[in-house]
């Protein structure tokens, strides 16, 4: 089921300089999740999840630069973007769940 969550994906010359920001990316309601916490998702990362009347609305997972252009995640998001039907199709199965949930309308998920 897709989740009403924003996953960003950023890159770092190493993930050590995004440990440094944690401090500046709690101004922002940002919370880092140390290694291990979650087992789902790619390694070698650095995770900070932002969570707003008790919903996750978004997780920032910052990558090494060296591993930035094998992720899987982005070869998977260039696809849909090769075809507009694809688009709109991932749009709608995004929205459905999300449209059931605490987080109101979600017709534009840039409104927020």
């Amino acid at each position: 089921m897709a989740k009403p969550v924003i996953d960003i994906a950023a890159r770092a010359d190493g993930l050590e300089v995004v440990a440094g920001k944690d401090s500046l990316l709690a101004l922002l309601g940002f919370v880092h999740e140390p290694p291990g916490r979650r087992a789902a998702g790619p390694p070698n990362r650095h995770t900070d999840t932002r969570v707003v009347d008790g919903l996750v609305t978004h997780n920032l997972h910052v990558f090494p630069s060296t591993d930035w252009d094998e992720l899987n995640q982005r070869i998977l998001r260039a696809h849909p973007h090769a075809s507009p039907a694809a688009v709109q199709g991932y749009a709608d199965l995004k929205r459905k769940p999300a449209a059931g949930s605490r987080l109101g309308d979600v017709s534009d998920p840039l409104a927020r």
